[in-house]
């Protein structure tokens, strides 16, 4: 009996992408795993409703993408890289499909922790901000040289993630059209369909983004996703 084996695919810039097709083929199971179980237990609406299947799945792909770079990115380089895992978790966030928990703009007024006195609201957006922070200046300081870097190396893992940023942006514009169209009509359900489903390439583009570049950094440890610190 054959067995599919991913391929090694190595060359002198980077490592092993056997996350990036673990990274695929996961997400496709779990693509299928949810519509089953949406389909099993007769949820409501179509497939790129809002809460719908595709919905799901791009939520589960960025909460994965944030979790693989935190487990692949050694420690001691979270906090020069601060901005990375910052927006990842934040669109996993806001991508939720019950919508952020207390993670938004009112973490950074001081009325909201007058009004919330210690509780655990307060404590996490606390936490929240003090990452904003950190990411803020982490990108000012390390961002510039290490798109220049991934730019210069014409690092693959950027590549995807130009691509899937792209998708991100018209998964907008289409978001905007459907908006002013009647929700009754045919165009609306399409413009409804492509920004969901352009939404999910763009979850499942920076997960394979931050699983190829990641892979890479734990080899070689190239200034891709993140910079070394000097011992």
């Amino acid at each position: 009996m054959a067995y599919f084996t991913a391929p090694d695919l190595t060359d002198e810039k980077g490592g092993s992408v056997k996350q990036v097709w673990g990274a695929t083929l996961g997400a496709s199971v779990g693509l299928v795993a949810i519509v089953a179980i949406w389909m099993q237990t007769g949820a409501p609406g179509g497939l790129a409703s809002e809460s719908g299947p595709l919905e799901w799945w791009s939520w589960v792909l960025l909460g994965w993408a944030t979790v693989l770079w935190l487990v692949n990115t050694p420690p001691r380089r979270w906090i020069a890289s601060a901005y990375v895992p910052f927006v990842l978790f934040t669109l996993f966030l806001r991508e939720s499909p019950y919508g952020p928990w207390v993670f938004d703009e009112q973490v950074f007024a001081a009325r909201f922790y007058t009004a919330e006195g210690l509780s655990i609201r307060s404590v996490a957006g606390g936490l929240y901000a003090f990452w904003a922070g950190l990411a803020v200046i982490s990108l000012i300081l390390r961002g510039p040289a290490a798109l220049a870097g991934a730019w210069g190396a014409r690092a693959p893992w950027f590549v995807i993630f130009v691509a899937a940023g792209c998708c991100a942006v018209a998964a907008q514009l289409a978001e905007a059209l459907s908006d002013g169209i009647s929700a009754q009509t045919t165009l609306h359900a399409a413009l409804v369909l492509v920004e969901e489903g352009l939404e999910a390439v763009f979850a499942l583009g920076l997960l394979i983004a931050v699983a190829l570049g990641t892979a890479v950094e734990t080899r070689q440890a190239p200034r891709f996703m993140a910079l070394r610190l000097k011992d």
